[in-house]
């Protein structure tokens, strides 16, 4: 709704959409996502809750090799959440991200 209203510009937001359709383009393509601008090419994947922040979060680090950063939004102010695994440029990638958020 905040990117109905205009409050957020310069950036497209669709969904929900399946991982696959979001991120990879082959997938996108065979679901008839590319039409939405997003579709097979989305820099910024938003989940429902800590649990499959969590889940997700693990799965295309361990397995895919993303550089991925996680952190909760909507409070005053960003939540940083780093695996206790994370290398010291995941948890400077987690603290780069929030303070983006915090940029009005």
């Amino acid at each position: 709704k905040m990117n109905q209203r205009g409050q957020i510009p310069g950036c497209i937001v669709e969904g929900p959409l399946a991982f696959d359709g979001a991120v990879d383009m082959k997938a996108a393509k065979l679901k008839g996502l590319t039409e939405s601008g997003v579709g097979g090419q989305a820099d910024v994947v938003i989940v429902p809750n800590i649990e499959a922040g969590n889940l997700y979060g693990k799965i295309v680090s361990l397995y895919c090799g993303y550089r991925v950063a996680h952190f909760v939004v909507g409070t005053k102010v960003p939540i940083l959440i780093p695996s206790r695994a994370d290398d010291g440029e995941n948890k400077m990638l987690c603290m780069a991200m929030a303070l983006a958020c915090m940029v009005r």
